[in-house]
C-alpha cells in the first residue's frame, strides 16, 4: 500500500466532468517537474517540448516531444527533466468513472482488476496518442468542451 503522505492533495475535475489537466512549462534549470505522488485516477502524460523522464513505480521512461504514456490509478509516479534543457509536458487526469460507472458491466469486466492491481496496463502508448493529447490540450485551453 502506498504511503498516504504521498497521495496528491488535489481534486481532479468536478461533478459531472471528472477530468482535469495540467500544462507544465518549466525553466531550463528546474529538474523536478512533478514530485513523487499518487492518486486514484488515471493520468495521461505527453511531452510537449524536450525530454521528460517519468518514473512509475519501479520503471523509468523517457518521453520525447509528442510521446505519451498512461499512469495507472494509484501507482507512485514522478516527472523530472535534465537541468539546462528546455522541457514541458501536458497531463490529463481522469477518474475511472469517466470511462464507466462502478458496478456497470464494463467496469467489472475491464477496470476493477486494474484498480485492484491485478491487471497491469500497457504504460507506453502508441502514436498518435501524444498528437491526440495535444489536441485535447487546445480544448482545455479554450474551454470549448
Amino acid at each position: 500500500m502506498n504511503d498516504r503522505r504521498l497521495m496528491e492533495d488535489r481534486i481532479h475535475g468536478e461533478a459531472g466532468f471528472l477530468v482535469s489537466s495540467f500544462d507544465g512549462d518549466f525553466s531550463e534549470e528546474e529538474t523536478i517537474l512533478a514530485p513523487l505522488h499518487y492518486h486514484p485516477e488515471y493520468e495521461l502524460v505527453a511531452a510537449t517540448a524536450g525530454r521528460v523522464f517519468v518514473k512509475i513505480e519501479k520503471e523509468e521512461y523517457v518521453l520525447r516531444e509528442g510521446e505519451c504514456l498512461l499512469v495507472p490509478p494509484s501507482d507512485l509516479h514522478m516527472i523530472w527533466g535534465d537541468p539546462g534543457e528546455k522541457k514541458s509536458f501536458f497531463a490529463v487526469v481522469f477518474s475511472n468513472r469517466f470511462l464507466a460507472e462502478e458496478k456497470e458491466r464494463i467496469d467489472a469486466k475491464y477496470f476493477q482488476g486494474v484498480r485492484r492491481g491485478e491487471i497491469r496496463l500497457a504504460v507506453r502508448l502508441p502514436d498518435p496518442c501524444g498528437e491526440k493529447l495535444l489536441k485535447l490540450k487546445e480544448v482545455f485551453a479554450t474551454k470549448q468542451f
